[in-house]
């Protein structure tokens, strides 16, 4: 399981995961803290690896490797249509203040597209 948000999901996370699955923590955009009594006893009833990681720490060379890496493997998978992006909606750009609504009461599940245009295009 890939996780971007962290403290506030944490419970919905243990319980998505099966026994001996890996938890990738990659941000804490929930904030760092986590108020669970029983968040380590529930880990390991499960076994669950967790990874953390981020890439603000890493060195330009290594940032420029991992993109050089995902552009030769994965964009062809996605050209294949082996792998797909999961869109949730897309939305003209003048409404951007309606997909930035959705996107911060947390009503979406997948990504929210922005469509330009061929006038916004010239502006």
């Amino acid at each position: 399981m890939l996780d971007c948000i962290a403290s506030s999901y944490w419970d919905k996370n243990i319980q998505s995961l099966a026994i001996d699955g890996r938890w990738v923590l990659y941000a804490t955009m929930g904030g760092t803290e986590i108020h669970a009594p029983m968040f380590f006893a529930r880990m390991l009833q499960k076994r669950i690896k967790l990874l953390p990681s981020t890439l603000r720490s890493r060195s330009p060379a290594y940032k420029i490797e991992l993109a050089r890496s995902f552009t030769e493997h994965a964009l062809a998978l996605f050209a294949a249509g082996a792998y797909k992006p999961v869109v949730d909606s897309v939305f003209p750009l003048d409404q951007v203040v309606d997909a930035h609504r959705k996107m911060e009461a947390n009503e979406n599940m997948g990504k929210i597209i922005l469509k330009l245009s061929p006038e916004s295009r010239s502006k």
